[in-house]
């Protein structure tokens, strides 16, 4: 029998030392907790790191992150290159300044135990939209904000939004 330690030239491409042995978890961030419905990259997922690195945890395979397609699964992803907002954190938003608490209300009165996608989804899109107009409003402000506007614009030529000096 053929060991993958005997396959000569494919052993250079291991990217580990032969002795090395590790453990983590593989769990989606949107099963992580969450006050508004669906687990996101906030709070709670900042605190699961420091719990898997307490525990001597050295991996956490999150899944697939991009938009989910038909059933809602983390494997019928429409993108390979986008990220899916229903992962962005309110409270994290709610920190930056776009949004406030009471915005957030709504996403309160979700279930623990799953994730009702069609509520979430309407409820997180709000949220977004009104976390990009307060985003856009700083932003043509003279805000501290306002520095990001020559990035974007570079990046996206036909933006409508005016750069200030």
């Amino acid at each position: 029998m053929t060991k993958m330690s005997d396959a000569g030239p494919l052993k250079s491409f291991i990217p580990f030392a032969p002795q090395y042995r590790a453990s983590g978890v593989l769990l989606h961030i949107s099963s992580l907790p969450s006050a508004y419905g669906i687990g996101d990259v906030g709070p709670a997922a900042f605190a699961a790191v420091d719990r898997l690195q307490a525990a001597g945890q050295s991996w956490w395979q999150a899944l697939p992150l991009g938009p989910t397609g038909y059933g809602n699964s983390p494997y019928q992803c429409l993108s390979s290159f986008a990220g899916n907002e229903l992962l962005i954190s309110p409270d994290c938003l709610i920190d930056e300044g776009f949004l406030r608490a009471d915005d957030c209300h709504e996403g309160r009165s979700f279930p623990k135990n799953a994730v009702n996608y069609n509520a979430v989804i309407a409820f997180k899109y709000k949220l977004i939209e009104k976390a990009w107009s307060s985003f856009s409003a700083a932003s043509t402000s003279s805000s501290v904000r306002s520095g990001l506007l020559p990035s974007s614009e570079s990046f996206n030529p036909r933006s409508k939004l005016a750069v200030s000096s």
